[in-house]
């Protein structure tokens, strides 16, 4: 997949910022899993908050708000707006 700028885990991303989301990083059962809650390639993500060493990080997909624990959080590769 081709895409422009740099792309980087939801762990990385500061606090309330915005993005769209590229790839999983995972097999098969971490993306289905992922799927199966909304987060998938092409939604725009939200970050909400995280707890400071690998804690469980809080986003917003559409008008849900969801919490991903550390390692899930940081297969799900976005690209940040703007």
């Amino acid at each position: 997949m081709t895409t422009a700028g740099p792309l980087k885990p939801l762990t990385d991303m500061k606090t309330d910022e915005t993005g769209t989301i590229v790839d999983i990083l995972g097999g098969e059962g971490v993306t289905k899993r992922l799927a199966a809650i909304g987060v998938i390639p092409g939604k725009t993500v939200k970050k909400i908050s995280s707890i400071s060493a690998r804690g469980p990080v809080t986003i917003k997909i559409d008008r849900a708000q969801l919490a991903l624990g550390y390692g899930m959080a940081s297969k799900v590769l976005v690209k940040a707006a703007g």
